[in-house]
C-alpha cells in the first residue's frame, strides 16, 4: 500500500512529455498494432503523394518529407512481420524507395504527357530515371540512419 502511494505520487511529478512516450511505448508493444498502424500510414502517405504530385513540383520540400515519411512507413510494416531486424527494414526500404520513385515518375509524366511532344515526355522520363539513383539512396540512407538511432539504439540501452 505504501509503495503503490509512492508510485502515484511519482506519476503526478512525472512530466506529462514522459507519460505520453510512455503510453505510445506500451500502445506500440504489440506487433498487430504496429503492423496496422505502419500498413494504414503507408497507404494513407501514398495517396497523399500521388495527390500532391499532381499540383507541386516533385523535387519541393513536401514530397520529400512525405516520400522519406511513406519508406519508414513500408520498412516498417514489412520489418515487424516476424521479428524487426534492421536487414528487413534497410531492405523493404530499398525496394520500395525505386518503386515508389518510378511508380511517382511515370504517373507524373503520363499525366503531364502532350502527344504532340511524346519524343520529349520521354527524354524527360529519362533524365528523372537517371536522377533516381541520388535521390533513392539518399532517402534510403536517411530512413536507415533515422531507424538506427531511434529503434535499434534503443535495445542496446
Amino acid at each position: 500500500m505504501f509503495t503503490e502511494k509512492v508510485k502515484n505520487a511519482a506519476e503526478k511529478v512525472m512530466p506529462v512529455e514522459k507519460r505520453f512516450i510512455e503510453k505510445l511505448e506500451s500502445f506500440f508493444a504489440e506487433k498487430p498494432r504496429r503492423l496496422i498502424v505502419s500498413g494504414v500510414a503507408a497507404v494513407l502517405l501514398l495517396f497523399l503523394l500521388f495527390v500532391i504530385t499532381e499540383r507541386v513540383d516533385f523535387f519541393s520540400v513536401p514530397n520529400a518529407v512525405l516520400g522519406l515519411a511513406e519508406l519508414m512507413a513500408v520498412g516498417a510494416f514489412f520489418a515487424n512481420i516476424n521479428e524487426f531486424s534492421l536487414k528487413k527494414f534497410a531492405a523493404a526500404v530499398s525496394v520500395a524507395a525505386v518503386i515508389l520513385y518510378l511508380a511517382l515518375m511515370t504517373y507524373g509524366v503520363l499525366v503531364g504527357v502532350n502527344l504532340s511532344q511524346i519524343d520529349s515526355a520521354i527524354a524527360m522520363w529519362t533524365g528523372h530515371v537517371i536522377l533516381a539513383i541520388p535521390v533513392c539512396a539518399t532517402a534510403i540512407t536517411l530512413t536507415v540512419l533515422f531507424v538506427y538511432f531511434t529503434v535499434c539504439r534503443k535495445k542496446r540501452s
